[in-house]
Parts: C-alpha cells; sequence; structure tokens
C-alpha cells in the first residue's frame, strides 16, 4: 500500500512538472481585449484591400488585422461592420494603455486608450509614402525521429541507454524595424537525432555477435533567419525655386506681388515656413502644407509709401521692385493772343502742362471762358516732361472775357471783343462836308456875278 501511495505522489510530480506554470495557477484576470474597426485612407484615396492595420504598444505589436474591402477594416468583403466581421482586436494590455496605429507598419500618429472589452470604430488616414505589405510565410515545422529502442542481450541484462535528447532550435524573433514593417523570417525546427545503438548489442547472442552497431544521422543545419531590410521614409525636405515679382514698378501705395515655388523632395508629407526679407528685414512668412513629391506655389502682397528700390530675398533667392511717386501736373505760360478782337475774330489759347512725378500719366486740359467749360483735351506727359495744349475760340458778342485752364491755381488770361466800325458812317460825314463846301463855293460865285453887273 505504502509502494502505491508514494508511486501515485511520483506521477502527480511528474505531471506537474510537465505542465506549464501558467495553466496551474492563473495569477490575475487576463484583460478583455479592444475591438477596433473604422475607414482607411492613404493620400486622399481608399487603401486598396491587403492593407495591414497594426495596434502598437511601446513598439510592440499587440493586434493586427488586414483588409478585405478597399477603404475599410474590420468589416467584410461588402464593406459592412457587423458583430461577426472580423476586427482589430488588441490583446493583453491593460485599460488605460495608449495604442498608436500604423498602416503597413507606418505610423499614423492616430492613437487611442485601451478599455477592458471595448468596442470601438477609429477612422484611420494617412499622408506620405506607404510601403506594400508582404505575408509573412508560415513556419513549417520538421517532425523529429522518433527513439530507436535498443534490444537487450539474453541472457545477460545490457543496460539500455536512454535516447539522448537533442534540443530544438528555439524560434528567434527579428524585431520590426520602425517604422516599416519588416516581414521575420520563420524559423525552422530541427530534427532530434535517433539514440545510438551501444557497440556490439543486438541479436541476442550472449557474446556480442551477429547484430551490428546503429547508424547515427547526420547533423542538421539550422538556417539562421536574415531580417529584409526596408529603407527608412525620407522626412519631408523643400527647396525653393522661380521667385517671381510683379509688377517691379508701382507707384506709391500699390500691391506687389512675390511669388515662389516650394517642392517636396521627400518621401513624406510636411508644412515649409518661408520667410521673406525686404531689405534684409523679415517683412512676412508663410507657411504650406506640402504632399511628397509635389511644387506648391507661396504668394505674399507687399506696397510702400516711400519712393524708392526695395530688395527682395527669400531662401537665397533675390530680386528687387521700384516704387515712385504718380504723376502730378503743373500748368503755365498761359497766353492769349490777341488780347482784344472784334465779334468772330479767332483768339488762340494756349499753356504748357509739366508732369513733375515719378511716371508718365494723362491729363486732361479743360478750358474755362468766364467759368463755363468751353473745351477740353487729353494729354499724355510723360515723367519730367512738358508739353504744349493749344485751344482756339471766337465770340460773337462784344465783351470782356476770363480764360481758365481747369482749376489751376493762377492759370488764367482775358481777352476783349471790341465793337466793329460802321463804313456807312464815314461816308456820310464826308458827303456832308462836300455839300457843305458846294454851298458855299456857289455862293462865292453868285456874290461875284452880283458885283459884276452892278453899275458904276
Amino acid at each position: 500500500m505504502m509502494g502505491f501511495k508514494l508511486a501515485a505522489m511520483l506521477c502527480l510530480a511528474i505531471v506537474l512538472l510537465l505542465l506549464p506554470a501558467g495553466s496551474v495557477f492563473a495569477l490575475g484576470e487576463t484583460p478583455l481585449p479592444h475591438a477596433f474597426y473604422g475607414s482607411v485612407v492613404i493620400n486622399e484615396s481608399d487603401a486598396p484591400v491587403g492593407t495591414v492595420i497594426t495596434a502598437v504598444y511601446e513598439g510592440t505589436v499587440y493586434g493586427s488585422i488586414t483588409t478585405i474591402c478597399p477603404g475599410k477594416y474590420g468589416s467584410d468583403e461588402a464593406g459592412n461592420f457587423g458583430p461577426l466581421t472580423p476586427k482589430l482586436k488588441v490583446n493583453g494590455l491593460q485599460a488605460g494603455n495608449t495604442i498608436e496605429f500604423h498602416i503597413n507598419g507606418m505610423a499614423t500618429g492616430i492613437t487611442h486608450s485601451v478599455e477592458d472589452g471595448g468596442y470601438t470604430r477609429k477612422d484611420l488616414t494617412y499622408v506620405g509614402t506607404i510601403p506594400t505589405p508582404t505575408p509573412t510565410p508560415e513556419p513549417t515545422a520538421t517532425p523529429t525521429a522518433a527513439p530507436t529502442a535498443t534490444p537487450t542481450a539474453a541472457p545477460t541484462a545490457t543496460p539500455t541507454a536512454g535516447p539522448t535528447a537533442t534540443p530544438t532550435a528555439a524560434p528567434t524573433a527579428t524585431p520590426t524595424a520602425a517604422p516599416t514593417a519588416t516581414p521575420t523570417a520563420a524559423p525552422t525546427a530541427t530534427p532530434t537525432a535517433a539514440p545510438t545503438q551501444p557497440p556490439g548489442g543486438g541479436g541476442g547472442a550472449p557474446a556480442g555477435g551477429g547484430g551490428g552497431g546503429g547508424t547515427v544521422p547526420p547533423p542538421v543545419t539550422t538556417p539562421t533567419p536574415t531580417a529584409t531590410a526596408t529603407a527608412t521614409p525620407a522626412p519631408a525636405a523643400f527647396e525653393l525655386d522661380e521667385l517671381n515679382i510683379d509688377p517691379d514698378e508701382v507707384e506709391v501705395g500699390e500691391s506687389v506681388f512675390v511669388t515662389v515655388e516650394v517642392t517636396n523632395t521627400g518621401d513624406l508629407a510636411g508644412t515649409a515656413e518661408v520667410e521673406l526679407l525686404i531689405d534684409g528685414e523679415t517683412e512676412a512668412t508663410a507657411t504650406k502644407l506640402v504632399s511628397p513629391g509635389a511644387t506648391e506655389l507661396i504668394t505674399f502682397t507687399v506696397s510702400r509709401d516711400t519712393a524708392g528700390t526695395y530688395e527682395v530675398a527669400v531662401d537665397g533667392l533675390t530680386g528687387s521692385f521700384t516704387v515712385v511717386e504718380p504723376a502730378e501736373f503743373e500748368v503755365s505760360d498761359v497766353t492769349v493772343e490777341p488780347e482784344e478782337v472784334e465779334p468772330g475774330d479767332t483768339v488762340t489759347i494756349s499753356f504748357s502742362v509739366t508732369n513733375t512725378g515719378g511716371v508718365a500719366g494723362t491729363y486732361t486740359a479743360i478750358l474755362k471762358i468766364n467759368d463755363v467749360e468751353e473745351k477740353s483735351e487729353v494729354v499724355t506727359v510723360e515723367a519730367g516732361e512738358t508739353e504744349t495744349v493749344t485751344f482756339e475760340v471766337a465770340k460773337d458778342e462784344a465783351g470782356d472775357y476770363g480764360v481758365q485752364i481747369g482749376d489751376e491755381e493762377g492759370a488764367t488770361g482775358s481777352f476783349t471783343v471790341v465793337e466793329e466800325e460802321v463804313e456807312g458812317a464815314a461816308v456820310s460825314w464826308a458827303l456832308i462836308g462836300g455839300i457843305i463846301g458846294g454851298i458855299l463855293l456857289l455862293g462865292i460865285v453868285f456874290f461875284l456875278l452880283s458885283m459884276i453887273r452892278k453899275p458904276a
């Protein structure tokens, strides 16, 4: 009886040693998984079928799912979400741990706090170059050769050598290179060599004849898993080109537009920050989100209230623009010829228009007679130049006429229209004088004749 109890206790001890410690004693409660599902968008397009979504915590993957519908994960092939469709389940984390979602091994920056038994929709987006996932090959188990029993020679018992266990090489985990998912080569199990028969054994002859020695299998070389190196995407980098200043000459207060092209030469999207300098001082700063390989245009608008030339610089690109005073006009040298005319005669009025501004301009010359607009003319005058404007007028009524050029101060003059002399009046006076002279002449003649006829 004592021997039976001892054997039972020995068997129980062997069983307990062979079982994993975790299967005998459950230490604490295992957290329930947190399930995730939702949409997947890469560079503003639905992610293709086969996209791998992983949940990562402190560099370790705690859940993974491969899409079977474009633009969705955790759905069926038709894109429907339901309680029976496979979800991205996060196992082995405590409530409150924050995971980050990766798309094909690329970090999205989207996170979520794990809940015990949670069920959450989490829509994912990513902008930038993303690798195509390579499926990890399933490990192939190599069967272990069974040990060959060693026969015992009769009648003398020959101790049987126990099978020599060759340990199986443990799979070596290849860490995933961050941020790109690296497929891990599956380890190959090493077959265990069969035990070797003792020399001279076998056959049953007492003196060791007949049986021959056992065959030792050749050693098996275990291949070392090789990690496939994947290039890490280059961060966003920017190049500036094609500085343009339009227009390069403006009047005081007018706007100048400064544009520059920004190209992202990296593999990831990023925000470019561009600084505009005028005469070495910071005028403005602009930012622009630029996708990988794309070129965007950044435009600045500036103006100046003082005439002069201004130097422009943007990240080593240089140019300039000039601000000039607007066209300004002065009127001078007003002349009126002749200053006295008879009704209907022509009067010529002329004056000078000088542009004292920095650019060419047009001047509308307006002639006023007695404060009433008489005539007008548009004249173009280059900067610093003088043009002469001439008007001709005629008036039928006698009187004094005032001349004014527009509203310009001092641009004045005058002319007079006098009554016309009547030619008929001059002829009448001559006739009257002739008649009087004739009468006097006749009187003298009659007097002399009368004196002659008188008797002495």
